[in-house]
């Protein structure tokens, strides 16, 4: 790397933090929140078309615990955005209404999986399944059975 751009990183980097950590001082706002505020806002302004100095996002994106964030903060609006959107479009599979107001035991099961397993397994010797008796449960027909339904007497 260029001697001068090393020297204007380690600038920016002493300007940024020092006026980060004044700045949360004053208006008693964590630090990572207000970094992540400029963080949004420069990249806002971008979008909208709106010039910005480069410095700020370079930075960020070459500092890997505000990438790190970066990162979370979107995936987790992505996250949101796509449960937003799910919760829209979302139609119950299941018509009948008799189904639907009861509650589900086996046999109300199989009305809802058309020709559904059952399976029990004997306890595998663990605390937890010693305690349940062991293992049961309901699969669709086309899923493979698990090794341990085929050693049923």
């Amino acid at each position: 790397m260029n001697k001068k751009i090393v020297i204007s990183w380690a600038v920016f980097s002493l300007v940024f933090s020092g006026l980060i950590f004044g700045v949360s001082r004053c208006i008693n706002i964590p630090e990572d929140q207000l970094t992540d505020l400029l963080d949004e806002t420069q990249r806002t302004l971008r979008r909208n078309n709106i010039k910005v100095p480069r410095e700020l996002n370079d930075y960020i994106i070459n500092t890997p615990y505000l990438l790190d964030r970066r990162v979370k903060r979107t995936v987790d609006h992505s996250i949101e955005q796509y449960e937003i959107e799910e919760s829209k479009n979302y139609k119950t599979n299941m018509k009948d209404s008799t189904i639907l107001n009861q509650k589900f035991q086996f046999d109300d099961q199989k009305l809802i999986i058309d020709k559904a397993v059952y399976y029990e397994f004997a306890p595998d010797n663990s605390q937890a399944q010693e305690s349940l008796g062991g293992v049961m449960g309901i699969r669709a027909e086309w899923v493979p059975p698990d090794p341990r339904e085929l050693d049923k007497p």
